[in-house]
C-alpha cells in the first residue's frame, strides 16, 4: 500500500514497548471494524519497526497480508488510545505527502487498546458532532483535520471527551480503506432495495441492486 494512501505517525506519547513474536492483543466486530482495527494495530508495528520511507502497492499488500496471516509481532505494554481518521480525497492533482491527508475527516474512531484486559474498545465519533475548534468556533468535528491536521483533531477530541489522551493517530484516504477491505476478502452487503447515488464532487458512483 503506497504512503499516498496511508499516513501513520507516532504522536503525543512515548514509544511503545516490544514483546515476543506471536504475542498480540486483538478483537473486533464486523469485517469493517476488523479492517480498521487491523490497520490501527499495524500502525503500532510501523511506529516500532523501521520501514522504508515509501512502500510500493505490491510491497504494501504483501506486508498487510503477512500481518493478517501471521499475526502482529508486537503488543502494547500499557493502555493506549489511537485516533483513526478516514480522510476525504484531496482533489488537487499536485498534492503530495501530508497534503494528501488535509481533507475533512468524515470517519473518526477512537480506539482504546488495553493489554491488561486483553481487549479493544472502539468509539465512533459522528462527523457532524458540534465542537469548539480554536480560532474557528462552533462547527462540525470533521473540520478539525482540514484546519489544523491531526494535532488539532487530538486537541479537540481531548477537550470534548473529558480530557481523554490521544497517544497515536493514523489517517486513511478513501483509497486506503478500499485496499484494507480487499485485504480481508471484502464485505458482503445485503441491499433490500436498489440504491443509486452520484456525487460528482467526490467522484462517487453507487449503483447497488
Amino acid at each position: 500500500m503506497s504512503n499516498s494512501f496511508f499516513h501513520i505517525m507516532s504522536s503525543w506519547a512515548s514509544k511503545l514497548g516490544r514483546s515476543s513474536i506471536g504475542s498480540r492483543v486483538f478483537s473486533g466486530g464486523t469485517l469493517v471494524s476488523i479492517a480498521l482495527l487491523s490497520g490501527t494495530v499495524g500502525s503500532l508495528v510501523a511506529v516500532t519497526v523501521p520501514l522504508p520511507g515509501a512502500v510500493s502497492p505490491r510491497e504494501g499488500q504483501k506486508l498487510l497480508g503477512d500481518l493478517f496471516k501471521n499475526g502482529f509481532r508486537y503488543q502494547v505494554t500499557r493502555p493506549v488510545n489511537i485516533l483513526v481518521l478516514g480522510v476525504d480525497r484531496v482533489l488537487d492533482p499536485k498534492a503530495t505527502g501530508d497534503d494528501l491527508f488535509t481533507g475533512h475527516s468524515d470517519s473518526m474512531l477512537l480506539v482504546h487498546v488495553n493489554p491488561q484486559l486483553k481487549g479493544v474498545n472502539v468509539l465512533s465519533i459522528p462527523r457532524d458532532t458540534q465542537v469548539e475548534i480554536p480560532n474557528i468556533g462552533i462547527t462540525k468535528i470533521n473540520q478539525a483535520n482540514a484546519s489544523g491536521g491531526p494535532a488539532l483533531v487530538g486537541k479537540v477530541v481531548t477537550d470534548t471527551f473529558n480530557g481523554v489522551q490521544v497517544d497515536r493517530y493514523v489517517r486513511f484516504s478513501t483509497d486506503a480503506f478500499r485496499e484494507l477491505i480487499d485485504q480481508v476478502g471484502g464485505v458482503r452487503v445485503y441491499v433490500p432495495i436498489d440504491m443509486v447515488y452520484e456525487d460528482k464532487t467526490q467522484k462517487l458512483s453507487i449503483n447497488l441492486k
